[in-house]
């Protein structure tokens, strides 16, 4: 069977024509980028060929130019020449400044982002740049009436830089060997649900990474099942492997703690390995102080207080009257539950106001008989000085990059004082409340009330941190493995624990520096202490408390208000993440794939 012959279609750029540089004198045409550009008209010639570059300056441009001697020719191709170089150098700066232009309108964003203001006040930026230029620099300011900073552009600017952050973390995250995660829920202005999941990581040098993963909206229930679906497609999202990951941590609520249909139980059953889950150590901190039968106390006080400071004519009385009285103190301070340190200080204020209060209640007619009644003040001086104590463990527990070992160590230290403070109230001795010990020395104190509160208080303590009293070895041992008594330490640690206390350069190390950078240095000696090591590594991304949570949802209220309720949940998440993010988006990637704009 004869085959038929097959054509190939040739083409002009396998053929690597090029230019011949003396065309320019005979057809007045050069080489720009690759192409064949006419000096005279810029037409671009396609072809790379002779015959086609002389048929466009026949039939276009002989006529005018063929009476040219060499001379004049070659005069003409220089001033040709220099015009279309002077061209390209105009376009090139037109760039620049537009590219300059787009470079202005992200760091403006990504500043309003950072700082939580609205996408609207990037037109407000713009007007007052405006008038500094028109004073400073007036021949510049068409520069900035340039920039681009509606509230459209700013949102897609927020957009850009959102996921530019997250591409970042997905490649931070894709290095790490263990993971934890922190898990909170809230209602935002709009009462869609939003569930923000804090991740944990740390990759085999030791290195850890503390960051936002994901901002769910949730715009049906809340149920555990509910929240396990959507963690699964947050963790698929960023390819994190649940086999790496370590431990839980949650607020408390049912749908996240639940024992049958919780989120943890849930997704404890959906992998093959064990993973810890705890109750964030805040939270169960502020359910322990609760122990703490107050409600007499409490109800008279914010009774007081709130007739002070809820009545506007009532307000500005009591607070003249300090300023009268030359108090050095401005008002007294309103209790609100969800506030963690709002207990201590409100009492705290109220005792240090107390008698300008008796007065200024007394001037009102309102019954003062409990300010008299002695039984009563020695309850607030009681109350004053546990929750002050109460207040500082909170503060010492708060903040970001908490390891799990100091929180324990604190609460461990505070349960040790407690103890000491019902062996003292057994015995009669008030030392260490202050507030108590002026009342002792003109009023009878009742010991055994106040011991059987401190009891009561050690009781819930030492109930509610029982799942973590569960590794106190392994906190121990990771804290200090300088201290810990190696044949007291499980059989896999101990051979590894008589060496590394046999090192007094790493023990000086470990005394001058923190356990981050103690275990970095135990890193770099390959291959000594592995199974420290791997210990170390699982307490190093634990968390401890859901403090970032919190704070990240305090950001959110104030982004996300009555006036900005209608702030999309894209916008709300791009934003929230740029302000939290520990590192910046990389702008000069995001402008090599955008073409630059400017305003109209």
């Amino acid at each position: 069977m004869a085959m038929e012959s097959i054509t190939k279609k040739r083409k002009i750029a396998e053929e690597k024509r090029k230019f011949n540089i003396q065309w320019t004198e005979k057809y007045f045409v050069t080489e720009l980028f690759g192409n064949i550009t006419c000096l005279i008209c810029n037409d671009k010639i396609s072809v790379c060929k002779e015959y086609n570059v002389r048929r466009h300056y026949v039939s276009k441009h002989e006529s005018e130019y063929q009476t040219f001697n060499e001379e004049r020719r070659k005069t003409k191709i220089e001033e040709l020449t220099k015009a279309i170089s002077s061209q390209q150098a105009n376009l090139q700066k037109h760039i620049v400044k537009s590219g300059t232009c787009t470079k202005v309108s992200y760091l403006i964003a990504e500043k309003l982002a950072k700082k939580g203001k609205p996408l609207i006040d990037g037109e407000l930026i713009k007007e007052c740049i405006v008038i500094a230029f028109n004073e400073y620099c007036p021949d510049k300011v068409n520069l900035v009436k340039e920039a681009c900073l509606s509230h459209q552009t700013i949102g897609r600017r927020i957009d850009d830089l959102g996921d530019n952050i997250e591409g970042i973390l997905k490649d931070k995250l894709s290095a790490c060997v263990l993971y934890s995660l922190a898990l909170d829920e809230s209602i935002d202005q709009s009462d869609t649900a939003q569930l923000v999941i804090f991740i944990r990581g740390i990759d085999e040098n030791f290195n850890i990474i503390e960051e936002m993963l994901d901002l769910c909206h949730i715009k049906g229930t809340t149920r555990g099942k509910d929240i396990y679906e959507i963690v699964n497609l947050s963790l698929d999202k960023f390819n994190i492997d649940r086999k790496n990951i370590y431990s839980i941590t949650t607020d408390g609520a049912p749908a996240l703690t639940g024992q049958h249909n919780g989120f943890s139980s849930l997704f404890k059953e959906s992998v093959d390995h064990e993973i810890l889950s705890y109750h964030c150590l805040i939270h169960q901190q502020q359910l322990c102080a609760q122990k703490l039968n107050m409600k007499h106390l409490m109800t008279d006080l914010v009774k007081a207080v709130n007739f002070i400071r809820s009545r506007g004519l009532n307000h500005r009385e009591f607070k003249a009257f300090l300023d009268e009285v030359g108090s050095e103190y401005e008002d007294v301070v309103y209790f609100s539950k969800v506030r963690w340190l709002s207990k201590a200080a409100t009492l705290k204020r109220f005792q240090l106001l107390l008698p300008e209060i008796k007065v200024f209640l007394e001037k009102k007619k309102q019954n003062v008989d409990f300010l008299e009644n002695e039984e009563w003040l020695n309850d607030l001086s009681f109350f004053v000085d546990i929750t002050e104590v109460l207040a500082e463990l909170n503060l010492h527990l708060q903040g970001k990059d908490q390891l799990c070992s100091s929180m324990f160590e604190r609460i461990t230290s505070f349960t040790k004082k407690l103890e000491l403070f019902i062996a003292q109230l057994k015995a009669g001795k008030i030392v260490h409340f202050r507030s108590l010990s002026e009342r002792e020395k003109k009023f009878s104190v009742n010991y055994e009330k106040y011991t059987k509160l401190c009891e009561d208080l050690l009781g819930e303590f030492t109930i509610r941190f029982s799942d973590l009293r569960k590794i106190e070895i392994e906190l121990k041992l990771f804290s200090d493995p300088f201290s810990f008594e190696y044949d007291k330490a499980p059989v896999e640690y101990q051979l590894e624990l008589v060496e590394l206390q046999s090192r007094e350069g790493l023990k000086t190390f470990h005394r001058e520096n923190t356990l981050p950078s103690f275990y970095k240095k135990l890193h770099s000696l390959k291959n000594e202490f592995n199974q420290i090591l791997n210990l170390s590594r699982k307490l190093l991304c634990m968390w401890g408390s859901t403090y970032s949570c919190e704070q990240f949802f305090s950001s959110m209220k104030n982004i996300k208000t009555a006036e900005r309720n209608r702030l999309t949940d894209r916008h709300l998440a791009n934003i929230l993440r740029i302000k939290n993010a520990s590192f910046d988006a990389n702008i000069e990637n995001i402008m090599a794939g955008r073409q630059s704009q400017k305003s109209h």
